[in-house]
């Protein structure tokens, strides 16, 4: 959390903090319900899976080299050890 998310915990928590357990749970109850309906509207798997592909869209357009140039450099750089591990 950033530090204004963390002031912005600290502030409401010490307003609550002394509030009594059925009032603190119905609280929870109704936060977590309002999270409930927050996912509910905003992702779907349908509207998740096209907002990742299009978020990863030309991700590496300008890396400057190739789909076969970057496999390559992946292929060289990999180190195998032929020797046998002892027990």
């Amino acid at each position: 959390m950033n530090t204004i998310t963390t002031n912005t915990v600290d502030k409401y928590f010490s307003m609550l903090v002394d509030l009594k357990p059925d009032v603190k749970i119905d609280l929870i109850k109704r936060l977590t319900d309002s999270l409930k309906v927050d996912l509910k509207e905003d992702v779907t798997p349908e509207k998740e899976g096209d907002d990742v592909i299009d978020r990863l869209a030309g991700a590496w357009h300008d890396y400057g080299k190739t789909a076969e140039e970057i496999i390559a450099d992946i292929r060289d750089s990999r180190y195998f050890d032929d020797e046998d591990i002892k027990l």
